[in-house]
C-alpha cells in the first residue's frame, strides 16, 4: 500500500470513531424503545441501519477531507497534517455531540443565551456580547490546537499515540459496520 493510502486509512479511522461513538450512543438510548415497541429483531435492525449510515458518513466525511489532507500533506510531514486535521474534527464532532445532547430540537446556545439574559434582567446590547463570547470561545477552541500541535512536538507525538489507539479501536467498528451491512441486506431480503 502507498504512503498515501496508508495515511488516508488513518484518517478515515480518525474520522470514524467519534461517529461511530455518537451512533452507538444514540442506538443505545433508543435501543430499549424500539425492542419494547416492536420486536428486537427491529432493534437490531435499528442498530444496523445506524452503523451503516455511520460507515457512509465517515466516507462521505473522508471525501471532504482528503482533498485538504493531500494539498497539505505536499509541504509537511504527514503526522503533522494528520494530527491536525484530526483534531479539528474531533473538535467540531465534540460540539456537535455537545450541541445535540443539549438542544432538545431547540438551538441550544441560544436558549441558554435567552436564560442568563432573562435570569440577570441583562439589556439586549449585552446578549449581542454574550453571543460573541461564545462565538470567540468555540472558534478558539477549533483554531488554538492546530497552532499548539505545529509548535509543540511532545503535544503531536500525543496526540498522534491516541489516534494510533483510536484506529485500532475504529477497526472494530469497520468489523460492526460490516455485519451491520450483512444485517441490512438480510432485512431487505426478507421484508
Amino acid at each position: 500500500m502507498k504512503t498515501h493510502q496508508k495515511d488516508l486509512l488513518k484518517l478515515f479511522l480518525i474520522i470514524a470513531f467519534p461517529i461511530h461513538i455518537w451512533s452507538i450512543y444514540q442506538v443505545l438510548s433508543n435501543f430499549e424503545w424500539v425492542a419494547e415497541r416492536t420486536t428486537v429483531w427491529d432493534a437490531v435492525g435499528f442498530t444496523a441501519y445506524s452503523l451503516t449510515f455511520a460507515l457512509f458518513e465517515s466516507i462521505l466525511f473522508l471525501v471532504l477531507l482528503s482533498p485538504i489532507y493531500l494539498r497539505l500533506r505536499k509541504n509537511n510531514k504527514a503526522d503533522i497534517v494528520l494530527a491536525v486535521i484530526g483534531s479539528v474534527f474531533m473538535i467540531v464532532a465534540i460540539w456537535e455531540m455537545i450541541y445535540q445532547i443539549n438542544s432538545n430540537n431547540s438551538n441550544f446556545f441560544v436558549t441558554t443565551i435567552d436564560q442568563i439574559v432573562s435570569k440577570y434582567k441583562l439589556r439586549y446590547r449585552y446578549k449581542a456580547g454574550l453571543i460573541m463570547s461564545v462565538a470567540v470561545f468555540i472558534t478558539t477552541s477549533i483554531g488554538l490546537p492546530p497552532f499548539l500541535i505545529v509548535k509543540y512536538d511532545k503535544l503531536k507525538s500525543i496526540i498522534i499515540e491516541l489516534y494510533e489507539r483510536i484506529e485500532l479501536l475504529s477497526y472494530f467498528y469497520l468489523a460492526l459496520d460490516l455485519l451491520s451491512i450483512v444485517i441490512v441486506i438480510i432485512r431487505n431480503l426478507t421484508n
